[in-house]
Order: C-alpha cells, then structure tokens, then sequence
C-alpha cells in the first residue's frame, strides 16, 4: 500500500511539473509575441520621425527586412525567471525600419 501511495504522489508531482513547464513555455511564446506586435505598432505610437527595431532597442538585422531579438532571463510577476526568447520578424516594409 505505501510503494502504491507513493508511486501516485511521484506522478502527480511529475504530471504537476509538466503543467508547469507547459504553461511557462507558453508564457515566453506569448511574450516574444507581445515583443514582436509592440516593435510593429512603434511608428504609429510616437509622434516625429522615429523607426521601428533600431539596434539601441535590441534589435540586430537578420537578413534583408529582417530583424531578429533576443531577451535572456524573461521572469513573470513573482520575480522568478521563467527562461529566454529570440523572436525574428521578417520581410518588414521600409516605413518601419530607417
């Protein structure tokens, strides 16, 4: 009866894991997103003559209109780091990018 006890609690701790896991890896693709929608809407949020993925922003060209961002060390709101991203955007229009 103990080992069927504690067979059970190590798959509910394994089960509960992946959840967890499943939910930050969700997380991150959200936030690359988020990232990603947010360098798009940037020359329609600023008022003058300012473009989008400017290498101070973090943004490195990846190809021709293409640019391509990495955030190391992403937490959520407790503090605790949830992991990295790299998202790429592509074949960017010239109204965006100087």
């Amino acid at each position: 009866m103990v080992v069927s006890y504690l067979t059970w609690v190590t798959n509910e701790y394994r089960l509960s894991k992946r959840s967890r896991n499943w939910a930050q890896a969700l997380y991150l693709a959200e936030a690359g997103l988020d990232v990603a929608m947010a360098e798009l809407n940037f020359p329609y949020r600023t008022q003058g003559p300012l473009y989008a993925f400017q290498s101070a922003n973090g943004w490195t060209a990846a190809g021709p209109s293409s640019y391509t961002k990495s955030v190391t060390g992403f937490t959520n709101a407790t503090g605790a780091v949830v992991g990295d991203f790299s998202v790429t955007v592509a074949n960017v229009g010239a109204v965006y990018c100087n």
